[in-house]
């Protein structure tokens, strides 16, 4: 943060805004990690956290999870950051936007 009068003005910040996680459809790398158990909620918890880690060390200021028609790992995804906010002192900003694809109301 700059002190008040004394910021250069625009910055440039590193983001990423399209971004998949296992729960997409056309995910092709690890499982897709099904919820609904505790090691399933687990597993979820730990890929949030390694994908923000990695977030971090490619220094992304934002990132948008794009998954199409679906959401749910956004929760896991805020968690995780909410869990490192504490030791970091830039952490990534988050942008659901899931993805409509396809042709609605076509019979």
């Amino acid at each position: 943060m700059y002190p008040k009068g004394l910021h250069p003005g625009a910055t440039w910040k590193k983001c990423d805004f399209q971004i998949h996680t296992p729960r997409d459809p056309q995910w092709g790398r690890s499982p897709s990690l099904p919820g609904g158990t505790p090691d399933g909620e687990t597993a979820r918890e730990a890929w949030a956290d390694h994908f923000v880690g990695q977030c971090v060390a490619s220094g992304l200021a934002a990132i948008a999870i794009t998954d199409h028609h679906d959401f749910c790992f956004v929760q896991y995804v805020r968690r995780a950051i909410d869990r490192l906010q504490d030791a970091l002192n830039e952490i990534p900003m988050i942008f659901p936007q899931p993805r409509a694809c396809g042709f609605f109301g076509a019979s």
